[in-house]
């Protein structure tokens, strides 16, 4: 019972592909009317060629200037990571040495809790901004940016 209720279904399914597909994939599709208008003297169909206009020369230009534009953007946002990533870099070493260097004259330790805390929060911020390099990164190969243009290495 089930089998035949589910037959015309899939044979709407089927005729819908058949007809509505290829007025999707922008396929020409003529009507009757269209067929007249078209119709040539020995009754053969015309098919009028249709060519794209050629892109102006000014949209050129300005294609370049904004690709210049957007290598002068991944290379300053990727530089600007970076430098973020190296100074929590330099910070995590700072706290490691100022927590090394903890004992006074007398061998008592002093402030080794606060030290502590520094050094985690330096990791921390190193975790962060290690984690913004790479969602730029990530960002730049979704918009299929070379990955040259974020170490601000450009191929002319």
């Amino acid at each position: 019972m089930v089998r035949y209720l589910l037959c015309p279904s899939i044979l709407s399914l089927m005729a819908l592909i058949i007809y509505v597909l290829p007025a999707c994939a922008g396929e020409r599709s003529f009507s009757n009317s269209d067929l007249d208008k078209y119709k040539g003297e020995d009754n053969s169909i015309i098919i009028p060629k249709i060519e794209p206009a050629p892109p102006a020369k000014h949209q050129k230009a300005s294609r370049k200037s904004d690709d210049e534009k957007s290598k002068q953007y991944w290379c300053s946002k990727g530089s600007s990571a970076k430098a973020k990533v190296q100074k929590a870099k330099d910070k995590v070493d700072d706290a490691h040495q100022r927590l090394a260097n903890i004992y006074d004259e007398r061998g008592k330790k002093k402030g080794r809790a606060d030290a502590e805390r520094k050094v985690r929060a330096a990791k921390k911020d190193l975790y962060r901004a290690e984690q913004d390099l790479n969602d730029l990164e990530q960002s730049a190969h979704r918009q299929n940016v070379p990955p040259g243009w974020l170490r601000c290495q450009f191929s002319y």
